[in-house]
């Protein structure tokens, strides 16, 4: 077991333990019931969910976004923080955390400024008091992270959160895992621009819009975007040695009729599509 998933696994193992006394064993929700990407525990009519959004996976620095939920079935509740536990390796995404809450206007999301402590890898949001009520008042929590960059295909990451709940006692939510995959094709499309010089937002425009893309690729050649990037003999050596030379020597010529310079108009062409006082008209002075 690698250095990174052993210590995941050992985290997990007491995060448990800490979770006993209110609250009950976690439930968790997965494709692969060792690496759940959802776990649940609950106390009384309290329940804290923790899950990764979307299908639970990443790309090798990809960014992923993880959810926690706090609600009540039951007796009314306050949240005063949650500290999401991110994966060694993974870093913050700036601007990413946002919480969903009741306000005077409903349940809105905001976004929010957390504190990021690196060491510990926790990002924490806290409030004097976010209510959460069983008429549907309920506190989310997300936050985006990047994945390593030099993380492989099939690495587990496990993910966690600790919630501090007015009533009952503080709770500590683990059992939540986000899997690194290979990128598929649209997104090795969307990072592979970038490596031509393009920004960022490049690659989606050649799903979007392919013919505004390759136009932009060729005005990137030619005023020398990229071709200081390409060896000298790039341009020659992709083609074989023939390629002009095996043209037919007519190939110009005999795509053309015989006649196109001439039989294809009208003898009168160049007087009768006139009318007859058209040149006459013109002021003497042009």
């Amino acid at each position: 077991m690698s250095r990174k998933l052993w210590k995941s696994a050992v985290a997990g193992a007491a995060a448990m333990m800490l979770a006993g006394g209110l609250w009950g064993a976690g439930v968790a929700s997965a494709a692969d019931p060792e690496h759940p990407t959802a776990n649940t525990i609950t106390s009384g009519d309290f329940k804290i969910t923790k899950r990764v959004v979307g299908d639970g996976t990443v790309v090798p620095g990809g960014e992923v976004t993880f959810r926690t939920q706090v609600t009540t079935t039951g007796e009314p509740g306050s949240v005063l923080w949650i500290a999401d536990r991110y994966p060694e390796g993974f870093e913050y995404v700036d601007g990413s955390a946002r919480v969903n809450a009741s306000s005077i206007l409903g349940q809105k999301w905001d976004d929010v400024e957390p504190v990021v402590d690196a060491v510990e890898n926790t990002v924490t949001v806290s409030d004097e008091r976010w209510e959460i009520s069983s008429e549907g008042n309920a506190v989310t929590f997300e936050v985006t992270y990047r994945a390593p960059e030099d993380a492989q295909p099939g690495e587990v990451f496990e993910t966690g959160a600790e919630v501090k709940v007015l009533l009952p006692e503080e709770a500590d939510i683990s059992g939540t895992w986000v899997e690194v995959r290979e990128e598929n094709a649209g997104e090795a499309i969307r990072s592979g621009s970038s490596d031509l010089g393009f920004d960022g937002d490049s690659g989606s425009s050649v799903l979007d819009n392919p013919g505004e893309f390759v136009g932009n690729v060729i005005l990137t050649v030619i005023t020398g975007g990229v071709l200081p990037s390409l060896p000298a003999d790039a341009l020659s050596s992709s083609l074989p040695a023939d390629a002009l030379t095996s043209l037919p020597t007519d190939a110009l010529s005999s795509s053309l009729p015989a006649d196109a310079s001439s039989s294809s108009l009208p003898d009168d062409a160049s007087s009768s599509s006139l009318p007859d006082g058209a040149l006459t008209s013109l002021p003497s002075g042009s």
